[in-house]
């Protein structure tokens, strides 16, 4: 019964009840949709940029800009994370749904707060609001973010549901798997008349197709698809090893393996990092739930002979494969052609003549002293988050704004070649690291209320490790892979949303579980 106006409303609690499942269930198939469509969403969209400084360099300067891999994704984001937003407030406002009562709130409450007030006092307010226009990684989206991660939080799903989480990972494995494979062969899609009218649609007036251009992934780069690839590797490694099932325990197996050669593809080293540094915590994971052990051996056997099988197969397509896995721990590859085997062969050097070169006026000018190319520790990472930090430093309580990091890295700085290895015109966009983004873009406040968030979750998993079930097992490795590759990976938005849903939904069963161990203890 509630009052309003003076009159007593009563309501049929039984209806409540069943409204509110179907309104759990409403929420819960919207995730889907989210999680199946964001991450593959890739066409053409042109948006008049406008740059909060004068320069000449084409990505930072104002005008019209192109980009294929971020603006439907923001799209879909926001328009799906309103309508769940709104079936959200019906459950508590109207049907009077009980919200978490825990420290959660304020972990999350204060990163919104602070991600609000770090756009507010930016100096670039719309690229941090919206995001830069080839990533939309801006406060809106983090919002976002955080909102579906709390909402995940709140909703009760039933176990055998949980099951379609997984089943909607697969559209993306299969295409970006596809996408991965022809690039290793340098089939480029591209060339297809069909794929260009599908990705491009009709181009401007003006604008023209970048001769060599390739879609690697639906990601955008192979670095979020091998960090992402490394996430979903994991949970369908788990699902793989502990499902007593026949038939699913094939079907996952084909999916770990159809994973693990999609991260293969994106020649990165990050999830092959990410994937082996997760061994140790899906043993243990797993020992726990399984009664077996000599099948877990057999079941870890038969995924590290299908890994290694897939980086031989596919080194010999492409030697950088083994650079990107095995060569960094074996740094002789095999599959390298020598460089003795150039010797003899004739090469230019040079498409001028040396005796054409006007060498005049040479006397008159001593070029500066720069420093010779090279690469830094974690290929040129370590200097990026150098320079990050001591940006962090300068305005530690709300940051710069989100995805505004390419206006104020030091984009002249001579060191950038002698650490990056790729010339004075590279633009560092990004810190390579989610952590020091979030305090980069919204404050170091915000950082430690992920950071606390992170701890809580763990704590979580320790308490109830013994008791978590399989799905939930697969959601938390698949989680932990992510926070393990996002040291040295970049936030993206098709991977970022993911991580949030599964985040919500595994800290929710993680707290429903420590809940009926203390009831159990009463």
């Amino acid at each position: 019964m509630s009052i309003k106006n003076g009159y007593k409303i009563y309501r049929d609690e039984q209806e409540d009840l069943l409204e509110t499942k179907k309104t759990n269930h409403l929420i819960f198939f919207m995730f889907l949709i989210i999680i199946i469509l964001v991450p593959l969403a890739a066409k053409l969209h042109g948006v008049n940029h406008v740059s909060p400084i004068i320069t000449e360099e084409p990505i930072l300067s104002s005008g019209e800009k192109g980009n294929i891999f971020s603006y439907y994704k923001f799209f879909i984001l926001v328009a799906v994370t309103i309508f769940i937003s709104l079936a959200f407030l019906y459950k508590v406002l109207v049907l009077k749904n009980n919200i978490l009562k825990s420290k959660i709130n304020i972990y999350i409450g204060t990163m919104v707060v602070f991600v609000a007030l770090s756009t507010l006092f930016s100096n670039a307010k719309i690229i941090s609001l919206f995001g830069m226009y080839d990533r939309h990684e801006g406060s809106i989206t983090y919002l976002c973010y955080f909102f579906l991660f709390y909402i995940a939080l709140n909703i009760q799903v039933e176990e055998k549901k949980k099951e379609l989480i997984f089943w909607s990972l697969v559209p993306f494995v299969i295409i970006n798997f596809a996408l991965g494979l022809l690039n290793l062969w340098n089939i480029n899609i591209l060339n297809k008349p069909f794929i260009q009218k599908m990705v491009y649609g009709e181009l401007p007036e003006g604008a023209t197709i970048r001769e060599g251009s390739f879609i690697i992934t639906t990601l955008g780069h192979g670095n979020y698809l091998s960090g992402t690839s490394a996430m979903i590797t994991v949970i369908f490694l788990i699902l793989f090893i502990l499902s007593n099932s026949l038939s699913k325990k094939i079907i996952y197996g084909i999916l770990t393996i159809l994973s693990f050669a999609t991260l293969i593809t994106s020649l990165s080293s990050s999830g092959f990092v990410t994937t082996l540094s997760m061994i140790p915590i899906v043993v243990i994971m797993v020992l726990y739930r399984a009664d077996k052990k000599l099948k877990i051996i057999r079941d870890f056997s038969i995924m590290s002979i299908s890994f290694l099988l897939i980086i031989f197969i596919f080194s010999k397509i492409q030697p950088r494969v083994w650079d990107e896995t095995i060569g960094l721990i074996i740094k002789q590859n095999p599959f390298q052609v020598s460089v003795e085997s150039f010797k003899g062969i004739p090469k230019e050097l040079s498409i001028f003549s040396i005796s054409e070169v006007d060498a005049s006026n040479a006397s008159d000018f001593t070029p500066p002293e720069l420093p010779e190319a090279g690469v830094a520790a974690g290929t040129g990472r370590v200097y990026i988050w150098e320079k990050t930090i001591e940006l962090i430093k300068n305005r530690p309580i709300f940051g710069y704004g989100l995805d505004t990091f390419a206006y104020y890295f030091n984009q002249d700085d001579p060191q950038k070649h002698a650490n990056l290895n790729e010339g004075y015109s590279v633009i560092v966009d990004k810190p390579h690291n989610i952590y020091l983004n979030l305090a980069y873009g919204a404050g170091v406040i915000t950082l430690i209320g992920f950071l606390t968030l992170i701890i809580n979750y763990v704590k979580s998993i320790i308490r109830v490790v013994k008791t978590i079930n399989m799905n939930t097992v697969a959601l938390v490795c698949g989680c932990l892979a992510y926070l393990f590759q996002g040291m040295f990976n970049d936030s993206t938005i098709g991977a970022g949303v993911i991580f949030w849903i599964l985040f919500g939904l595994s800290f929710n069963s993680l707290l429903i579980l420590e809940a009926n161990r203390k009831e159990a203890d009463i």
